[in-house]
């Protein structure tokens, strides 16, 4: 039996959605500096990225990034965040990032990030999560 990502025996707090076709590329500021990386999985909690280079090592970015749900554009721009780990592979390095909302953020930041997980949630298909079979 195929189990799915988000399923009961997953340890992690918060499940993980894939970014769909709708979901934009991630910009990552570090300083002045600006990375454009492929947005992989979400959710409230935070973001998992990929690169084809290295970014350069720093634990704290800002992130923007949207999501087009065919009705309305949900985006986060500058939004906190702290490097959790990157793992470096044969094609390139994937990130994984947890938001730090600034409490003069905190309201606006919180509700987009939630809207955005429950789009995501509602048009996931656990049993075919990478549309192999569709």
């Amino acid at each position: 039996m195929r189990k799915s990502m988000n399923s009961e025996d997953n340890k992690r707090a918060l499940p993980r959605y894939l970014c769909s076709d709708s979901f934009s590329n991630c910009v990552v500021q570090v300083g002045p500096q600006r990375y454009e990386l492929i947005s992989l999985n979400f959710n409230r909690g935070g973001i998992a990225l990929f690169s084809p280079s290295p970014l350069p090592e720093v634990t704290q970015v800002q992130l923007s990034f949207s999501l087009d749900t065919g009705e309305n554009c949900l985006s986060v721009h500058e939004l906190g965040a702290e490097q959790r780990y990157c793992h470096d592979s044969d094609v390139g390095f994937q990130y994984g990032f947890s938001f730090t909302v600034s409490e003069d953020k905190e309201d606006e930041a919180t509700a987009t990030l939630q809207e955005i997980e429950t789009y995501l949630a509602a048009h996931t298909n656990d049993e075919d999560r990478y549309g192999l079979f569709s």
